[in-house]
């Protein structure tokens, strides 16, 4: 199926909305039981309709073979890679995530019954639906309030935890089943319709045993035989446990406890052998002491080819289907459900199926995910409540030195062929004070100019030098110091040192990495343009006509070199604080710009305006270059403010496709502001060029500004980023920072280095101490 593309606010989906996606490369749909439900789609950037996918347009495409065609909402997108971006799309389902509750209080009642009393009583509007076969009566409380999705499943109380079944979402409409699969004797087997084939063999909650036991009350009664005391007994069986089939073979002793008090009606006795009744009928029906089994099956959908038309109906699996998979080589033969889809949504077949027991639900998460959380904290109270109370005032005291910091500046030295890269508050070697310093040897920090003492620094021979480190996790093989100060240093504290040694070996060595790596890039560029710069004439001509007699030049196009005086001029670093503006503005890099712009980057504009002030030279004279495209007949203009007397660029209520727009000007004062705007939608504007001159001037950033993808390089300092490590450097003129998927892994400024966690492959010494590591732990020596 060809996917179908609509807008964001489309309600009826029985048309073909903005159009077919005809040149998607790619449309997977997976689909797991109970869980997740996504699509993804790869489409080229010069593909039609493409300027109108977008996060929040919705696609329908079919996620297998039997259901009717899906919806999906388009969440989010990568970044163009060989002119390909995907597009991640979620269930129109997960929009329940999204309609609030304030409860639930159901007695009594069927799962159908309890899902409409939730969706009757949402407080937002929707359009869901519901639909379920399970009729048994069951009553559930939920006092906090929470989304309609959790309602559904993922919380204690949820209609999954207290009902059960299986869902099946159905666009707007919510199906519960009991099984929402079928047995079938479809078998996939090695030789006959097996391509690829994965087994995982957990036994990780595998019992060995089980513990059954129930609560009795028991009355002690006085002569007249009135009550005078009550008691709680505890019924258990004479031989305490009940031993598992294959329990001898697990390999460990694993006990599952369950209290059947519950099990026991009005009427019944609480007795041993009653308990062993039904705690042997329960472990009759249960899986308890078998490991649990997934396989990753890929196959050949055989009821699509012409030798198996007749036998189609037989070969057809789904969802929640059992089946069962054969590979004898691997000795692998096992009847189990398909709790996971692969779905190829243009080829219209499968690319792959998981069967077994599910890894994990949304139901099932979020209790494993609480337990976690618990345990945490109650670790973090124990042992480490005044360390983080220290670290948090840490990173507080070097937030605000980093997003405090303004002004400083970036300096390539030298500016031919550089060698370093310095970072100061002024632009001069010999005047500036406060210098970071970049180069081969090593990373530092000076408050008494370009030539030091670094008492701050990172060197090429693996030594940080500080006056003070702060830290969430110090690891290290050897601590040296005159004293160690601390609340505790207990076993526990020795037992998770190594363990995070172990576990944590390359947080902060990956973040080097990446960042060196980058930072080669950035100076490899940086000598491209420097060298291009040099190299290329800084005129533009495209026709030069020269006589001997009497120098006569003539240009039909004239475009000249110059500094551009615009910061951040088409949008490259998104909408920085660079500009001021009001209404909806954004910047975008889509194929239109790339397509007609320079910068292949732009401004849109919304009912309002963006502008920024300049400074320029008193008298000089300055020529301003601009492409600007208008999607409305509402007015759209480009004006100069030139002390008071507004110079138009353009003054327009007409649509119109991208146009080169050029003024020149007298600078009346030491700055001019220029601004951009609309009263409807779209003013798309980009390659904003103020050069010194009368020519007209070919689009290039402001001096020290280099944007790439991953590379960001201003007067504010230097970000890198690397999308698939969720790396990111920051240097600027007061701080060196590490982030790895937003949490700061290493900051250092001129009072402090923080890192949230260190590893000391070697010895660490403070003052007079050291820890030397051991093969069963770690020792601290004293020094003289």
């Amino acid at each position: 199926m060809i996917p179908i593309l609509y807008s964001k606010g489309e309600t009826t989906f029985t048309h073909n909305g903005l159009g077919l996606l005809t040149e998607a490369l790619a449309c997977p749909v997976t689909e797991e039981r109970n869980g997740k439900y996504e699509l993804t789609l790869d489409y080229p950037i010069t593909g039609q309709h493409y300027s109108e996918v977008e996060e929040g347009s919705i696609v329908k495409s079919k996620p297998n073979e039997t259901s009717e065609p899906q919806l999906f909402r388009l969440y989010k997108s990568s970044k163009p890679i060989n002119g390909i971006v995907t597009f991640y799309g979620e269930h129109i389902s997960y929009e329940l995530n999204g309609i609030p509750i304030i409860g639930l209080n159901v007695t009594g009642v069927s799962a159908s019954a309890a899902i409409n009393t939730a969706f009757t009583n949402a407080i937002l509007s929707h359009s869901f639906t519901v639909w379920s076969d399970i009729a048994t009566l069951n009553g559930t409380t939920i006092k906090k309030p929470c989304s309609l999705r959790a309602i559904l499943g993922g919380q204690t109380g949820s209609i999954l935890d207290v009902w059960g079944g299986e869902y099946e979402f159905d666009n707007f409409l919510v199906k519960l089943h009991a099984h929402r699969g079928k047995e079938t004797n479809i078998i996939i087997e090695y030789g006959k319709n097996l391509t690829d084939i994965k087994q995982e063999r957990n036994i990780a909650d595998c019992y060995t045993h089980f513990l059954p036991y129930a609560i009795v009350t028991q009355n002690t009664l006085d002569s007249a035989g009135q009550i005078t005391a009550t008691e709680d007994v505890t019924i258990t069986l004479t031989e305490g446990v009940i031993a598992l089939a294959g329990a001898a073979n697990i390999g460990h002793a694993k006990t599952f406890y369950m209290d059947f008090t519950q099990q026991f009606s009005k009427d019944e006795t609480i007795s041993e052998e009653a308990l062993r009744a039904k705690a042997t009928a329960y472990v009759a029906s249960s899986s308890l002491g078998v490991p649990k089994v997934n396989i990753t099956a890929s196959f050949v959908q055989l009821w699509q080819t012409e030798e198996y038309k007749n036998i189609a109906p037989l070969e057809r699996v789904k969802l929640c289907d059992t089946v069962t998979v054969k590979f004898s080589e691997l000795g692998i033969s096992a009847t189990a459900e398909i709790i996971k889809t692969v779905f190829d949504s243009l080829k219209e077949q499968y690319t792959s199926v998981e069967l077994g027991d599910a890894k994990s639900n949304f139901a099932n998460t979020i209790a494993k995910q609480q337990e976690s959380i618990t345990a945490i904290e109650t670790a973090a109270r124990k042992d480490k409540a005044l360390a983080s109370a220290e670290l948090s005032n840490a990173i507080l005291t070097a937030t605000n030195l980093i997003t405090g910091q303004n002004g400083g500046y970036v300096v390539l030295n030298p500016p031919n062929n550089p060698q370093e890269i310095l970072i100061m508050d002024t632009p001069d070697l010999a005047t500036a004070v406060n210098v970071w310093r970049w180069n081969s040897g090593g990373l530092g920090y000076s408050s008494n100019g370009y030539n030091g003492e670094y008492a701050l620094a990172i060197t090429m021979n693996g030594a940080i030098v500080a006056d003070a480190i702060t830290s969430g996790i110090l690891n290290g093989a050897l601590l040296k110091a005159d004293s160690v100060q601390a609340n505790a240093i207990s076993q526990y504290f020795k037992s998770e040192i190594t363990n995070e040694i172990n576990n944590a070996a390359g947080v902060v060595e990956q973040a080097f990495t990446a960042a060196d790596g980058q930072v080669k890039s950035i100076i490899s560029e940086v000598n491209t343009v420097l060298t291009g710069d040099i190299e290329t004439a800084n005129t533009a001509i495209s026709e030069l006509r020269q006589t001997v007699e009497a120098l006569d030049l003539a240009f039909t196009t004239q475009y000249t070199g110059g500094i551009n005086n615009v910061l951040n001029s088409s949008g490259l670093n998104g909408v920085s604080d660079d500009w001021t503006y009001t209404g909806a503005v954004i910047a975008q890099q889509t194929a239109d710009a790339v397509n007609n712009t320079l910068s292949s980057s732009m401004f849109r504009i919304s009912a309002g305006n963006l502008s920024q002030e300049i400074r320029t030279i008193e008298g000089a004279v300055y020529t301003l270059t601009l492409k600007a495209k208008k999607d409305t007949a509402s007015r759209t203009y480009f004006k100069l403010d030139l002390g008071g007397n507004e110079i138009y660029v353009f003054d327009e209520q007409a649509a119109g496709e991208w146009t080169e727009y050029s003024k020149t000007f007298t600078a009346p004062s030491s700055t001019v502001a220029m601004e951009a705007g609309t009263t409807g939608s779209y003013l798309y504007v980009a390659d904003i060029m103020l050069a010194e001159g009368t020519a007209k001037t070919k689009w290039t950033p402001a001096p020290n500004e280099i944007y790439t993808t991953n590379v960001k390089i201003d007067r504010r300092g230097i970000n890198i980023t690397n999308s698939e490590s969720s790396t990111e450097t920051i240097i600027d003129n007061t701080q060196f920072a590490v982030k790895h998927q937003g949490a700061t892994v290493l900051t250092v400024n001129k009072d402090l280095t923080t890192l949230r966690k260190t590893e000391v492959t070697d010895e660490l010494t403070i003052g007079k101490g050291k820890f030397v590591p051991k093969t069963n732990g770690l020792d601290f020596v004293l020094l003289d």
